[in-house]
């Protein structure tokens, strides 16, 4: 006889092409109920904003410091003296930025009415 092996397996069946090799199979993800993805939507639009609202202060913070520094070094007290400056630049660079001017939109879609800035 031949020492060939014949496709065909221990099983009886041929083998699938594409098929996994690994005889484990994947227990189906549990999908959430409606109300709990319109949660999840809410959520994670929140969470967008959130972030583009920090992105948008860390921008005005870095700016008030960058400003705050360069009035230091011309002279003396001149942080303490353009304070209001700085802090106006700041605030201006903040708001300007255009991650907190998307960041003001509802996050909540068009279902739910938001306060806005």
């Amino acid at each position: 006889m031949d020492t060939l092996e014949s496709p065909k397996q221990k099983t009886g069946k041929y083998p699938v092409v594409g098929e996994p090799v690994d005889s484990k199979k994947r227990k189906k993800k549990r999908g959430s109920s409606r109300s709990a993805r319109r949660l999840e939507d809410i959520e994670d639009r929140a969470s967008k904003s959130l972030h583009r609202v920090a992105k948008a202060v860390e921008n005005g913070v870095s700016t008030y410091i960058d400003k705050r520094d360069s009035s230091a070094r011309k002279r003396r007290d001149g942080a303490l003296v353009d304070f209001y400056e700085n802090a106006a630049g700041g605030i201006s660079k903040t708001i300007s930025s255009p991650c907190y001017s998307e960041s003001r939109h509802s996050p909540f879609g068009n279902s739910v009415l938001a306060l806005e800035l």
